[in-house]
């Protein structure tokens, strides 16, 4: 990647992921990196929303041969909506290390979640032209977006616009299935119309699809490509929440393909656009629109990008690791080893819960054994710290004491005359 790129601006969202001074720490490595490979990139901060799309901008002006993007899908959707817009910044490339909570893009081009790792593997990448979707509410067209991975229309665009901000802070991803949970019972499922060349379809969702990842472990769009000039979408007619929990299985094992009331198509535009009084809510990259009516473009070619040089050919693994699986093992023998050497007359019932404790952190592992292992298999589930860990292990113990104190024997009391 490095040829003439000497010159060039890393913009950091502190407030993606888990940030803080772990993260400035690998922020610094990775510069050690790109300077080893002849890059100079200056670091600059993000303070609030918008200020990355300000950041970008301004870097096409100032002469920068590469911006470095480093936080989540709407960190990243920022930057590409800066360089989008400015004269010439197609003709900037853009590179990820990836600090958010999702980072469709990074799965998409196996980029390790470990930022020094992304760093090491992209001075060693090529730089590929991509296009661009670009989402634009009819009635505001100043109001437009441009999208580098995913868009949506209906319950996950509701789901993006009423999640709780300090939730999805403390909890990360956690965030999105609380309320998807929640949507599952209280949103509509109002039928819009999504019309695309000659087809037309009233949907209750749509899913727009430039990348195969989706949110979290999963891949919906699975026929998409980066460097074609369509997108692969996804749309679902029913108006049931139940049928919504009925696909998860199918969605979990990569099976929702030809599944019941599931459709999938390809095409260059999308219209979507209500049957009644309701606004069609959308997201674009995480973010949020909503508005009476939506157009989804294609734009060919509009963004250049630093992709990992086996990326095309390379899949993330089916399976975790097995020194992964072997953490597993290891964790709940230590377990059962100190729970002997500390309350050698412990009730089974505490020992299960101890054995519990002691393995939760590898819940990425044992998931990756029963199912997709798409972001499990980074180790960056909220459970694998040490932090998270020790709280899962109160909760627990906490758990038991009150299961132990109900099933505790009365003992009479004898009064004695």
């Amino acid at each position: 990647m490095t040829g003439d790129l000497r010159n060039a601006l890393l913009i950091h969202n502190p407030n993606a992921g888990n940030g803080g001074n772990g993260r400035r720490r690998m922020l610094d490595e990775a510069r050690r990196i790109f300077s080893s490979a002849g890059i100079e990139a200056e670091l600059i901060e993000t303070r609030g929303p918008g200020d990355a799309t300000y950041m970008a901008q301004r870097a096409t002006t100032e002469g920068r041969q590469l911006v470095i993007a480093c936080g989540g899908d709407g960190t990243l959707n920022e930057v590409v909506n800066g360089l989008a817009d400015a004269q010439n910044g197609h003709r900037v490339p853009l590179a990820l290390l990836p600090g958010g909570t999702a980072n469709i893009l990074a799965k998409e081009l196996n980029l390790p979640w470990d930022i020094p790792g992304a760093a090491e593997k992209l001075i060693h990448g090529e730089i590929r032209d991509i296009a661009l979707g670009l989402a634009t509410p009819l009635l505001e067209p100043e109001k437009k977006r441009y999208f580098l991975s995913v868009a949506g229309a209906g319950p996950d665009g509701m789901i993006v616009y009423a999640i709780d901000l300090d939730l999805k802070a403390r909890v990360g991803i956690l965030a999105y299935w609380w309320q998807g949970a929640r949507e599952v019972f209280r949103y509509k499922f109002p039928h819009f119309r999504v019309v695309t060349g000659d087809q037309k379809i009233d949907a209750t969702l749509v899913i727009v699809g430039r990348t195969k990842h989706y949110g979290g472990p999963f891949k919906i769009t699975t026929a998409a490509d980066l460097y074609e000039n369509q997108f692969e979408l996804m749309a679902l007619t029913t108006q049931s929440g139940f049928r919504y929990l009925s696909y998860l299985p199918s969605l979990w094992f990569d099976k929702l393909r030809g599944t019941d009331g599931v459709h999938f198509w390809k095409a260059e535009s999308i219209v979507c656009e209500p049957l009644d009084n309701n606004p069609v809510y959308a997201q674009i990259d995480g973010g949020t629109s909503r508005a009476p009516a939506h157009r989804v473009q294609d734009r060919p070619a509009c963004a250049e990008t630093s992709c990992p040089p086996e990326w095309g050919r390379a899949e993330i693994p089916a399976r975790a690791p097995e020194s992964s699986k072997m953490d597993v093992g290891t964790h709940a023998l230590a377990s059962v080893a100190l729970t002997r050497a500390f309350i050698p007359r412990a009730p089974l019932t505490a020992w299960i819960f101890i054995v519990v404790a002691g393995t939760f952190a590898d819940i990425d592992a044992l998931s990756s054994t029963f199912g997709p292992s798409a972001y499990l298999d980074w180790h960056h589930t909220f459970t694998h710290s040490i932090v998270a860990s020790i709280a899962v292990s109160v909760i627990l113990g906490v758990i038991y004491l009150s299961i132990a104190r109900k099933a505790a024997p009365v003992i009479p009391s004898v009064a004695v005359f």
